[in-house]
This record gives C-alpha cells, sequence and structure tokens, in this order.
C-alpha cells in the first residue's frame, strides 16, 4: 500500500513540476535558466525550514 501512495504521490507531484515549467515558459518568456532557479530557491527553502522546524 505504501509504494501505492508514494507512487500516486510522484506522479501528482511531477505533474504539478511540468505545469510550473509551462507556465514559466509560455506566460512569463523565460528558459531554462529562469526554471532552474525557481526549483533552486524551492529546495532552498526545503533546507531552511528542515533545520528552522524542530523534530517531532
Amino acid at each position: 500500500m505504501l509504494v501505492l501512495v508514494t507512487g500516486f504521490w510522484n506522479f501528482f507531484a511531477e505533474m504539478a513540476l511540468i505545469a510550473l515549467f509551462l507556465h514559466v515558459q509560455e506566460s512569463l518568456n523565460s528558459g531554462a535558466t529562469a526554471y532552474g532557479l525557481i526549483v533552486a530557491i524551492e529546495a532552498g527553502g526545503g533546507v531552511v525550514g528542515g533545520l528552522v522546524v524542530p523534530p517531532l
């Protein structure tokens, strides 16, 4: 069951990232560099959040 849930979660998360890429490319007239910066900032936010929030 855990494998199925994780698989579906990853599938839909990738769909969201593809939608973000298409939005950046078409609406903002930007390319791969802008998309890379957005994803890098997103990852940096995850790292900062992991350091700031106390362990459960």
